[in-house]
């Protein structure tokens, strides 16, 4: 008997294809990407501002690989769960759309499992239900909702670097008037802020070694390294199917 999944299983597949893609574009990112040594007077505050400047900002490649990749997954679900109403009743117009039910959060999400009460038999609601697609109950498949939408109502998810590892002379941390910048402070995608000091005479060789993350309004998206992130939402897409498969199983569905 053919696999009632097969269509969403090969989009699942393609979601796997872009994560890779995107774990080797990341990384020739890293390792290609030259920057420059510099200090700039601050007027404001009378110190120099030591930074790393990049020779050009990344490439919206990055963002474009990482949509493709959640869009990927997010209509992976989509399908599956279309699969499951037209099974739970065959006769019904093929036309209609029957996505996985995403919330906002936990207040939202009984109107969520209302609507799908008359299409989805109460085993697989119940799968659903135990993943708990919403804020602040699974906060990995809420972001995949979240950053899966955003393209078709505003802009691509940028990247930029995030945490640093950076190596600096220990004798410098020794002049009167030096201060580490905050985290480093990132002042854009194609700038870096090292640190602040009152001689104009301070230089420094400078080891910088950095990620790239992803830039976004929520805490729980803003900061992540993309692969890992996605990652982790290919995990918790793969459990839904398994646990889907399952019960589709205990219904007689094979």
């Amino acid at each position: 008997m053919s696999d009632m999944f097969a269509s969403a299983k090969s989009v699942l597949r393609r979601a796997d294809h872009h994560i890779t893609d995107l774990d080797s574009v990341i990384g020739s990112h890293a390792l290609d990407k030259k920057y420059t040594y510099r200090a700039e007077h601050d007027s404001i505050s009378g110190k120099y501002i030591h930074k790393i400047v990049f020779s050009s900002g990344f490439s919206d490649d990055i963002s474009c690989i990482m949509f493709d990749a959640v869009n990927n997954l997010r209509a992976s679900l989509d399908q599956m769960t279309y699969a499951v109403a037209m099974k739970h009743k065959p006769g019904r117009d093929p036309r209609a759309f029957h996505p996985f039910p995403f919330a906002g959060d936990l207040a939202h999400w009984p109107n969520k499992i209302r609507g799908l009460k008359n299409d989805i038999p109460s085993e697989i609601i119940a799968v659903f239900t135990s993943f708990k697609p919403y804020k602040g109950g699974n906060n990995i498949l809420w972001a995949l909702n979240e950053i899966a939408n955003i393209k078709k109502h505003a802009i691509l998810i940028p990247a930029a670097f995030g945490g640093a590892m950076i190596s600096i002379p220990v004798t410098l941390s020794e002049e009167v008037g030096f201060e580490f910048a905050r985290a480093p402070f990132f002042t854009g995608r194609d700038e870096v802020e090292l640190f602040r000091t009152s001689n104009p005479e301070t230089s420094a060789h400078v080891g910088f070694s950095g990620t790239i993350v992803i830039r976004h309004p929520a805490e729980i998206i803003n900061g992540q390294p993309p692969v890992p992130f996605l990652q982790l939402m290919r995990l918790e897409v793969g459990l839904i199917f398994a646990k889907t498969e399952v019960a589709c199983e205990q219904l007689g569905w094979t």
